[in-house]
């Protein structure tokens, strides 16, 4: 699937240029826009916990480089298709020479996660690129190109390139390759905040080996001695950092911490209004991350009771029959350390059937001065809880950044399994004060 804004125009299987006998994917590229192509997997083709590792080969012609060039990303989705999780890697060393590159890249499954993408694109170039044999697969299993660095006795299954990208191989993956010399890197990730980051998957670049921190963002990564590798950092959900260039010795140790710096933000809150939505898949919010079970943005009287928006077109809402859903949304915002903002917005409730008890389908907003994006989290400072009884009612909460980002959240809770619970949030607001 050619990625959104791309207009079809400038990719194509090429015959002409083969890799290992088979076709090649075509890009002609642009520096005036990026270009991407992605495949996702079925659905369940993903767990939460699990490793995803992936590869492709790539090489230009007439090439001119001003970004990032040539990239791979191994990723993750819930359902829908929402982006959860995101390894994103560039061509190491790209040079115009006809030869092929290989760029490898690793991704941790979140919760929610149940379906696998990998796609891969140019960045900020100009000229002709070729792709071939795009690959993903369980980090259980090592990648076709590296059989010989993991496994004993292992030939990799034939892919046909641009056609077979999810496939595994019955491999123990214990049963390294004995004449394999070994040594480690260990380390510790951090955000920007200096706070730990678990659940991050840390790989190599050439040959691809891989791990995943704990709880204390900590790591220890076999790699091969002997070879000049990089090592890589990828976060759940921000961007990767690559390490310089290291070679070590026979079972030598090497200590690298590595720092993700801020996420990349909105200048100023976006879509408050949720007037931007997509027609056939409400949980896709232009502007804002879902969390928990929840619905999301869809036009003014389109839910189980006809409310009209406060304003605009659209409103965001959550509403259940007999059942319950947790969960709201958040984005994160460009902020200035020190400054106090003030996130506003309106609210309505409705709840219907016997029994109903106070703040049994209540809702609030919150910000994260820290920047954070766990609702769950202590740094997040909320409204009180509160139920509107059918009226659009305004609620506000203010606190002071602490850093360059701030999250603000948006968030409904359904207590008991009512006949009918609806929530609706609407013109929400984030503003600066003196």
């Amino acid at each position: 699937v050619v990625g959104a804004g791309d207009d079809g125009a400038s990719v194509e299987l090429d015959s002409g240029v083969l890799f290992r006998n088979r076709r090649t994917q075509r890009i002609a590229a642009a520096t005036s826009r990026d270009v991407n192509l992605f495949k996702f997997g079925g659905y369940h083709s993903a767990y939460p916990g699990q490793t995803f590792i992936a590869e492709v080969f790539v090489r230009g012609q007439r090439t001119r480089l001003e970004g990032g060039g040539p990239w791979l990303a191994a990723e993750t989705s819930s359902g829908r298709g929402e982006l959860l999780a995101t390894g994103k890697a560039y061509a190491s060393g790209f040079r115009d020479n006809g030869e092929w590159h290989r760029i490898t890249a690793a991704v941790h499954a979140p919760p929610k996660a149940s379906r696998i993408r990998v796609s891969f694109g140019i960045d900020g170039a100009a000229g002709t690129f070729w792709f071939s044999e795009p690959f993903i697969g369980e980090a259980e299993f090592p990648l076709p190109t590296d059989a010989a660095y993991r496994t004993t006795g292992y030939v990799p299954p034939a892919f046909e390139a641009n056609q077979t990208f999810f496939a595994q191989a019955s491999v123990d993956p214990q049963d390294r390759n004995a004449n394999l010399k070994v040594a480690a890197v260990t380390g510790r990730v951090t955000d920007f905040r200096a706070r730990p980051l678990p659940h991050t998957a840390i790989a190599t670049d050439d040959p691809l080996f891989v791990a995943v921190t704990d709880a204390g963002g900590r790591f220890r990564l076999t790699v091969p001695a002997g070879r000049n590798l990089r090592i890589r950092a990828f976060p759940v959900d921000q961007a990767a950092v690559v390490s310089d260039a290291v070679r070590l010795a026979v079972g030598q140790r090497l200590d690298i911490d590595m720092h993700v710096p801020p996420p990349p933000a909105n200048p100023q809150l976006v879509n408050g209004g949720f007037n931007q939505f997509n027609r056939h898949e409400a949980g896709l919010v232009p502007g804002w991350t879902t969390f928990g079970t929840t619905d999301g943005a869809c036009a003014s009287g389109k839910m189980i009771f006809e409310v009209p928006s406060f304003e605009g077109e659209g409103l965001y809402f959550a509403q259940s029959g007999s059942n319950t859903k947790n969960g709201g949304a958040h984005q994160l915002v460009v902020a200035v350390a020190g400054r106090k903002y003030r996130l506003s917005g309106r609210v309505y409730t409705r709840t219907e059937g016997g029994g109903k008890q106070p703040l049994d389908n209540n809702c609030r907003l919150g910000i994260d001065p820290t920047g954070g994006r766990d609702p769950r989290s202590p740094d997040v400072i909320w409204t009180p809880a509160v139920e509107s009884d059918q009226k659009w009612t305004p609620i506000a909460v203010e606190a002071t950044a602490t850093t360059e980002r701030i999250t603000v959240f948006l968030s409904h809770e359904m207590r008991r399994a009512n006949t009918w619970n609806l929530t609706l949030f609407d013109d929400v607001r984030l503003d600066s004060l003196p």
